[in-house]
């Protein structure tokens, strides 16, 4: 978790949402909307900030959200930041290893009866908060000036609550290398998943015991006794999951890290994709809001593919749409503003 929580109340960027429905898009929509080019855009961005007028919904982003602000010039990345930082209300999702060991505290609470995380209460934060996860940042080799590194510190001391994305941006922006690259080799994992085996099942479960492995089983193995030894023997003696396995149980009830394994077995079946920096920012923005959004906007062709072929993505998250198109998120926001104005 974070070190950021003990250091920062969450009450008022809490008070900032609740209430809100939360809505994600990818960098390419935030682009159509703050350049304005088409009347799509014109007539999204208004209801978008109606909707944020009427307390109804808010726009958070996320770290991925950061890295790709870098990688435009700084008069469009300081344009950009200022209108995710107005329809956002200066809130972003947790990094997602945040959310993920949540999901897995849950995951105890449930095995041992009891009462679970509130992890709507600790998923919106401010952004000061990502100052506090170095692993979500990559500087160049000369590191950040140390001019710039004191007025980080002076701004979170002064009120990490104020610290604001179009600061965060101006402060971190210039220094963030362009590309971070993917940390997982998909390409030769994709390779390998399927030498050894041409079912897509076969590569969906491996893919997802991949992920329990890697998140949920360190989890386990991190907590302290008697606590692990009862966990693990509630897990051994647990009804199996819909698909009949301890696993499928296990996926059921953690939400952004099933998603997670959906993306990562999407990943897998792309065999003949080559690896692409951008894909780092598609493939790890996706999970969490996903889980916990009521709407996702993405215009990247990787997601589109992905989300149309793995169809189980939107089932497992009934609440959440899923749009790659203005004009249909539109319809879908006209929608809300009018179930809105019939519950008033």
């Amino acid at each position: 978790m974070s070190t950021f929580d003990t250091r920062c109340d969450r009450f008022e960027t809490l008070k900032k949402v609740r209430g809100r429905k939360p809505l994600f898009f990818d960098m390419s929509i935030w682009i159509e909307l703050e350049r304005g080019y088409t009347d799509a855009a014109t007539h999204t961005l208004s209801l978008l900030r109606q909707g944020v007028a009427h307390r109804s919904l808010f726009c958070p982003f996320q770290y991925t959200t950061i890295w790709e602000l870098s990688k435009q010039d700084q008069a469009s990345r300081e344009r950009l930041a200022a209108l995710i930082e107005e329809l956002s209300l200066n809130v972003a999702f947790a990094v997602r290893d945040d959310v993920f060991t949540w999901e897995c505290e849950d995951l105890v609470s449930v095995l041992l009866n009891e009462q679970p995380t509130k992890i709507l209460d600790l998923l919106f934060v401010p952004p000061a908060y990502y100052l506090f996860d170095s692993e979500q940042w990559t500087f160049s080799e000369n590191g950040l000036p140390e001019d710039e590194q004191a007025e980080m510190v002076r701004c979170v001391q002064q009120g990490k609550e104020e610290l604001t994305l179009t600061e965060l941006v101006k402060l971190v922006g210039p220094s963030i290398q362009n590309a971070p690259h993917p940390n997982i080799p998909y390409q030769t994992m994709a390779q390998e998943a399927r030498a050894a085996s041409g079912d897509k099942a076969k590569r969906h479960r491996r893919s997802a015991a991949d992920c329990v492995n890697r998140v949920v089983v360190s989890f386990f193995y991190k907590l302290p006794e008697p606590r692990k030894t009862r966990a693990c023997r509630a897990l051994e003696a647990k009804v199996a999951g819909a698909d009949g396995s301890r696993m499928g149980f296990v996926l059921e009830v953690l939400p952004a890290i099933r998603n997670h394994a959906e993306v990562l077995a999407g990943r897998l079946e792309d065999t003949g994709r080559k690896d692409d920096p951008n894909d780092f920012y598609g493939l790890n923005s996706l999970p969490v809001p996903l889980a916990y959004a009521h709407a996702l906007v993405f215009r990247d062709k990787m997601i589109r593919n992905l989300v149309r072929k793995r169809t189980d993505l939107l089932k497992q998250n009934p609440r959440c749409s899923f749009f790659d198109d203005l004009p249909g998120f539109a319809t879908y926001l006209e929608q809300q503003n009018n179930e809105e104005n019939v519950d008033v």
